[in-house]
């Protein structure tokens, strides 16, 4: 069989560049090379290919022109984001009724989250970054010496707003995303999720109806079920986030009492939402008279340009309650998370009191170090263009991979992908075959009240670096071809209705 290659040959003497062009994109479609991925150096090509390098340089600006790869300063070439002619399509969502629905998954949520690392060696299930990136060092390093130093005042018990120091570099950064905050608008939680429960507790009654994302974290939705809170679901679109038209319908038919929205890359869709939809937001916020809870443990995940604008850069009454943390983009074990109450501050501050009393000094004051000597905007350049490239990486190993029909968004930021499978396929039975060979994912239905998104999952991408980990994709693709079922002709046409 005659080569593309060859054939150019022998159309009269094609230049050596031009052939040199024309294999390594056969290699890029035949998959040698991933959409994203690093090409190898001009002098690295040079001796593979046997060819000058004055040859792979005219290689590189040929393939860079027909949209093959580019060209990133100081780094080399890479495969492009989207391969020229590559049609992708988000998933498709069910639409969830828009009625208050009391919640009851919290055991699905416990079986899917507590593996040990140890016994299961691909946990693709946990939305955690990567806690081996070198330019986390520092920041071990301070840890560690602060522990040796440790005393009374770092081992009892802190203030309990949290370290100023903390708080005032927290204030700083704030102001990228649009606030005008100082160090004493700052509470210091134990993570994230600690802030999240104690803005609930301090703006609800149980029996309050809460609007949330759909799909949306699942811990949020556990923290309803404790609080003995209903759950209202508004749909939420992979690439914009909430829907402000059916969240106005909820609104204007339902006595919310506050709304949990993840406007900037959100669990587990990445959606981002426009400028506009965040003043709309606000807007009806107003309108109704509702507290907007703002998880923003995403937004420093943007692989853009600095960081997007917050809902409360908008907030002109104080009825944001912004919540944040440390452990998506540093690490989870850090546990140091911080709430922006605004209004709320006295109630927030006694819940935070009765829930943990205090957050440990010694990581606080770690940060707080990390940050004033600039190494956590340093992690941000070094970690962002690598979350991005494995993001491209493991979205395609998965259409490569999976059935035909799968369909995965493509977040601009954050760790996370969500993934439709085929409308007969069923990713609880998937999780399950997972684990048995050593994988674990967070199936659809941890995601909502009503269990819905059963052939839906969500996978983290941010500890995908190594060809194990790419095998593990592999493997999963091949377990989601055997969880197909076949669907009765009669069954059809309800599937497509569901999608609508």
């Amino acid at each position: 069989m005659v080569s593309t290659a060859q054939t150019v040959m022998f159309m009269g003497r094609p230049k050596l560049y031009e052939a040199a062009a024309e294999e390594l994109r056969q290699q890029i479609q035949r998959g040698r090379y991933l959409p994203g991925q690093k090409l190898p150096s001009v002098r690295e090509l040079s001796r593979q290919m046997s060819r000058s390098i004055a040859t792979i340089q005219q290689m590189y600006q040929t393939l860079e022109r027909q949209g093959w790869v580019v060209a990133k300063p100081r780094s080399g070439y890479f495969v492009v984001d989207q391969l020229p002619g590559q049609i992708e399509e988000v998933p498709r969502l069910p639409r969830p009724r828009l009625q208050p629905e009391s919640v009851s998954e919290w055991r699905m949520a416990l079986n899917s989250t507590s593996h040990n690392p140890g016994d299961i060696p691909h946990l693709f299930g946990r939305a955690t970054p990567d806690p081996n990136i070198t330019s986390l060092n520092p920041l071990k390093k301070y840890l560690a010496d602060m522990t040796r130093a440790a005393n009374a005042s770092t081992l009892g018990y802190g203030a309990l707003q949290g370290v100023s120091g903390l708080r005032g570099q927290i204030a700083r950064r704030m102001v990228s995303a649009g606030c005008r905050i100082s160090a004493d608008d700052v509470l210091v939680t134990t993570g994230c999720q600690e802030a999240i429960t104690c803005a609930l507790q301090a703006v609800t009654r149980p029996g309050d109806i809460i609007a949330i994302d759909s799909p949306t974290y699942y811990a949020i939705i556990q923290a309803l079920e404790a609080m003995n809170l209903k759950a209202l679901e508004i749909p939420s679109d992979p690439v914009t986030g909430m829907c402000l038209g059916a969240l106005e319908l909820a609104l204007d038919q339902w006595p919310v009492k506050a709304c949990v929205v993840t406007p900037n890359f959100g669990n587990p869709l990445g959606g981002f939402m426009p400028k506009k939809n965040k003043r709309r937001l606000i807007q009806l916020a107003r309108e109704h008279d509702i507290c907007v809870i703002e998880d923003d443990i995403y937004s420093e995940l943007d692989y853009r340009p600095g960081r997007p604008e917050a809902i409360k850069a908008y907030d002109t009454d104080e009825r944001v309650i912004l919540v944040s943390s440390f452990s998506k983009v540093l690490a989870p074990g850090l546990s140091v998370g911080w709430i922006l109450p605004g209004r709320w501050f006295r109630q927030v501050e006694q819940q935070k009191y009765i829930t943990s009393l205090t957050t440990p000094v010694l990581p606080q004051l770690a940060l707080a170090r990390f940050l004033e000597e600039g190494h956590y905007d340093q992690h941000l350049r070094r970690v962002k263009p690598m979350y991005q490239q494995r993001r491209d990486i493991v979205r395609n190993l998965i259409l490569r991979f999976f059935p035909e029909g799968t369909r995965v968004t493509c977040p601009k930021g954050g760790l996370l992908l969500w993934i439709e499978l085929p409308e007969n396929s069923d990713a609880l039975v998937l999780s399950r075959a997972a684990l048995d060979s050593g994988i674990s994912i967070a199936p659809g239905p941890m995601f909502t009240v009503g269990g819905k998104y059963r052939n839906y999952f969500r996978l983290c991408y941010g500890t995908i670096s190594s060809e194990s980990d790419y095998a593990a994709i592999n493997r999963l693709g091949k377990l989601a071809h055997k969880t197909i079922r076949p669907v009765p002709r009669k069954e059809t046409g309800r599937l497509e209705q569901e999608h609508a």
